[in-house]
Parts: C-alpha cells; sequence; structure tokens
C-alpha cells in the first residue's frame, strides 16, 4: 500500500512537470517558428516588390529591430524574371553560388507547373520558399533559401527537448529521494487507521463474546423472545463486519497471500450454486454460463470471496422477480477470463456504479436500509482483483447493473 501511494505521488508530480515542460517549451518553439515564418514572408515580400533586390529602408521598415545592415548579407536567394507566356527572360543568381542556371531553370519549370504563386520545395536536400507576382512586363519568381532562417528554430527545438528530458530525469530523481519525506503524513494516517481497525477488532470480541453468552443463558432460563433472537442476529452481524474488516486490511498488507494456479471456473461454478437456491426462494431467475477449465494466478479462498461478494451483491440488489446473470468466458483474444455479474434494477441510470468500490459507500436507492451490509463488500473486491493483478469496472445500462472482472489466463490453462 504504501509503495503504491509513493508510486503515484511520484507519477503524479512527473506528469505535472511534463505539463508544464510542454506548455512551457511547446510555446517557446512554436513563437520561434512563427517569428521564422514571418521572416520568411517578409524577405519573398520585400524581393517580389523590389525586383529581386533587398534595399537597406525597406528592409529596416519590414524586418524591425532584427535588421542591421550586415544582416541582409545573411540571405541567399535568386530571381527569375518571366514573360508573360512564363517563358524564362532572365536570371538573377548574384546571391547564391551553389546553384547553377541549368538548376534554376529546372527549379522554376516545376514551380510553374505546379501554378502554385508561394509555397516552398526542396531541392537537392536544400529548401526553398518562393513567391511569383505578375508584374506590367510579365512575371518575376523569387527563390529564397530557408535552411539558415529555420535552423535557428530547430535549434531552439533540440534544446528545448534537451533541457526538457534533463529536468524530467533530475526532477524523477529528486522526487523519489524525498517522495517517502512528502507522504509521510499519508503513510502515518494509513498506519493508525490499520492498528485502530485491529485492535478495535479483538477488543470489540470480547464484549460481543460475553453478550452472545448472556444471551444464550437468557434463553435457556426461559426467557426468549423476539429481542433475544434480534441480539443474536446483530451479534453476527457484528462478527461478521469485524472479520471484514480485519480482511480487509490484511488484503491491503498484501503479504500473506500467495497465488499458483487456480481453477477460476470450479470456483465461480461453487460460488454460483450457494446462491442459485436464494434466489430461486425470491422468484429470481438465475442464469449461469462457464466455459470450463479457465486457471488464473490467484489464492483460492480470496478468490472465493471475492466472488461471493459479487453474486451476493447481485442478488440482494436485483429487482423482485428480476434476473441475475453470472458469466465466465474467455476474451476475444483468448487471453484473460472475464468474469461478468449482472443483475436487473429499474433504476439502474440513477446509480453511480463507480463509488461502489469506496469503502462505506452506499448508495440510498440500491442500498436502502432494508439491505444488510456494510458498503466494503466491493472494496474488498476491488482489492482482491488488484492484488491479482486484474481489472474491475462497472457499468450500469438498459436497467441493469453489471460488474466485469478480467484476470490473464496462466500458461497452464487450455488455450
Amino acid at each position: 500500500m504504501i509503495q503504491r501511494l509513493r508510486k503515484k505521488f511520484i507519477l503524479m508530480a512527473a506528469f505535472s512537470l511534463l505539463l508544464v515542460l510542454i506548455t512551457v517549451i511547446g510555446g517557446m518553439v512554436s513563437v520561434t517558428y512563427i517569428n521564422a515564418r514571418n521572416e520568411i514572408s517578409n524577405v519573398l515580400d520585400i524581393l517580389t516588390e523590389n525586383r529581386g533586390m533587398l534595399p537597406g529602408k525597406e528592409a529596416k521598415k519590414r524586418l524591425g529591430p532584427k535588421y542591421t545592415p550586415e544582416s541582409i548579407y545573411q540571405y541567399r536567394y535568386f530571381s527569375v524574371f518571366l514573360d508573360k507566356n512564363s517563358e524564362i527572360i532572365a536570371v538573377d543568381k548574384r546571391h547564391i553560388n551553389t546553384l547553377s542556371q541549368d538548376e534554376i531553370k529546372k527549379i522554376t519549370k516545376k514551380i510553374i507547373v505546379d501554378k502554385e504563386v508561394t509555397g516552398d520545395i526542396i531541392y537537392n536536400r536544400t529548401g526553398f520558399a518562393y513567391r511569383l507576382k505578375d508584374t506590367p512586363e510579365g512575371k518575376i519568381l523569387v527563390l529564397l533559401d530557408e535552411s539558415n532562417i529555420l535552423e535557428n528554430a530547430r535549434a531552439v527545438t533540440r534544446l528545448g527537448l534537451y533541457l526538457g528530458i534533463i529536468s524530467m530525469i533530475v526532477f524523477t530523481l529528486i522526487i523519489s529521494a524525498f517522495s517517502k519525506q512528502a507522504i509521510k503524513p499519508t503513510i502515518r494516517a494509513y498506519q493508525k487507521q490499520k492498528e485502530f481497525i485491529t485492535n478495535a477488532s479483538h477488543e470489540l470480541k470480547t464484549p460481543l463474546a460475553v453478550i452472545s453468552a448472556n444471551t444464550e443463558m437468557q434463553e435457556l432460563m426461559g426467557d426468549e423472545s423476539e429481542w433475544t433472537k434480534s441480539n443474536k442476529e446483530q451479534i453476527v452481524r457484528l462478527n461478521n463486519l469485524i472479520s471484514r474488516l480485519v480482511t480487509l486490511a490484511r488484503f491491503e498488507e498484501n503479504k500473506s497471500i500467495e497465488m499458483h494456479p487456480i481453477d477460476y471456473s470450479k470456483i465461480v461454478l461453487e460460488a454460483a450454486k450457494n446462491f442459485q437456491t436464494i434466489a430461486q426462494v425470491e422468484n429470481k431467475t438465475f442464469e449461469l454460463n462457464v466455459t470450463p477449465n479457465l486457471f488464473i494466478q490467484a489464492e483460492a479462498n480470496t478468490l472465493q470471496e471475492m466472488v461471493n461478494i459479487l453474486i451476493d451483491n447481485a442478488v440482494k440488489y436485483c429487482d423482485d422477480n428480476g434476473k441475475i446473470t453470472v458469466s465466465l468466458l474467455k476474451g476475444k483474444l483468448g487471453q484473460n477470463a472475464i468474469l461478468k455479474v449482472a443483475n436487473t434494477h429499474k433504476n439502474s441510470e440513477k446509480i453511480n456504479v463507480s463509488r461502489f468500490f469506496e469503502r462505506f459507500y452506499r448508495d440510498d436507492q440500491s442500498h436502502s436500509v432494508e439491505k444488510s451490509g456494510y458498503g466494503i463488500g466491493l472494496s474488498m473486491a476491488n482489492e482482491v482483483v488488484r492484488i491479482f493483478q486484474g481489472k474491475i469496472s462497472g457499468n450500469n445500462t438498459n436497467e441493469q447493473i453489471e460488474f466485469v472482472v478480467s484476470f490473464k489466463l496462466t500458461k497452464n490453462s487450455p488455450q
């Protein structure tokens, strides 16, 4: 239990940091990329409006604080002048040396064929942003090597990822080191609760035994009445409650349970047969469908208790003349044993089934005072499923309450 709390605390802390890092680094990278794209667009605007030139005044006006007299020379670009029929008239490649005239013509023809006035094109692993604009003489096509501009954004991205990974590792190590101290109040409260349950259980057994003995003596002396009968019933209920509380504390400790392959099918069949008679007496229909020879890793008595809790819950809270269904089948992939326990309930949609796993929770409609129980049965079932590394869930649809338990089949079970 303590290890679970510690692990949950570390995961929650790490997840919180991850969200912060994603927000901060993601925002920083996004802003950097947006600024880079804006810079590319502004340079292309200047070039197309000035016939492939970058005049200083215009650059300073468009590029703002980023502009310096020397910064113009960082840009690598070339211009192609076309007639009205898109035939190449002239090429200005003074500001780029890596491309030949033939290569520039090849790129130009591809852009003309694509019929896009602006966009990006990759040639020889180099990315170029281009802009095609009509002029009185024909058209001008300007291409700008965007590699250097976008490299700044990529550098920020890499730096952000490195810092993020390092921060996560360092933070996780620090949290792991101090997590025990951080959850110490929770651990102390949990240990006190467990001690209280154990001590209170032992202390309550003695007066209950005395009350039970006195009641039996009173009946032997001929003073049997509805009051003595009621006393005996309440003593039984209290003893059952004490036993369940102690059992639940033992489950949470999870140290004394040894697991080995168990015939799950046999357990479910035996438990179901015990409740079939009760259902018939109460005029409730009981349907059973169990696939034989399904084995799981568990402990027999504890598994039996879990199945009993689920079926008892279904019988107890089923509508009058309603229907209880118990099935144990293989999952779709044949790797899991799926137990489904359901009962009809006309007000099922008004019930918050997920809260049934909370200790001492009793729904006003489905757990009325006329029903026996303490609101810890499903909490115990949930704890057993966790210990056996399974999954449990509840749903309430079509005027029916259903609990589904999934355990992985053992390798020893027939496949």
